[in-house]
């Protein structure tokens, strides 16, 4: 009884270092591991075209435990506009900006213009410094103090 019981841990020795035979690489397709020099860099910049929204209504900012949520209203050009929100910029002499974009769609079918509401939260170590808070359309800017 010992020796079968042997031969099969030792066949299954064998081929555990055979990369089909892995377990180990069953669920991915037996492609290798992702390597770190292989991941993106971590502080990839991703730039949004979308456009601003025509005018910014109000801005409100309410205190979370880990820092605040801001939400802002505003008016774009033309009924139909979509996917909004606040697209911060890095803090400067104590502001941060926060662009109000959204998407415009691409045909008009409405002829009602809507409200747009957009939020964000920005963590508790951003807001370390920030006197103001301006959140930024295409005509206007609306400043809120946090």
């Amino acid at each position: 009884m010992t020796k079968p019981l042997f031969y099969i841990l030792a066949v299954g020795l064998a081929l555990a270092g055979c990369n089909r035979m892995n377990p180990g690489t069953w669920l991915n397709g037996g492609a290798d591991s992702p390597r770190p020099e292989d991941a993106p860099p971590a502080a990839a910049v991703v730039v949004d075209t979308r456009p601003l929204i025509a005018q910014v209504q109000s801005v409100s900012i309410a205190p979370t435990p880990t820092g605040a949520i801001v939400r802002a209203s505003g008016i774009a050009a033309a009924p139909g506009w979509y996917g909004s929100s606040l697209v911060a910029t890095p803090v400067q002499d104590g502001t941060l900006t926060l662009e109000f974009r959204s998407t415009p769609p691409e045909s008009t079918k409405s002829t009602v213009i809507q409200p747009i509401i957009a939020a964000t939260a920005i963590k508790r170590d951003v807001l370390q410094g920030v006197r103001h808070i301006v959140v930024r359309g295409a005509t206007n800017s609306v400043t809120a103090t946090p």
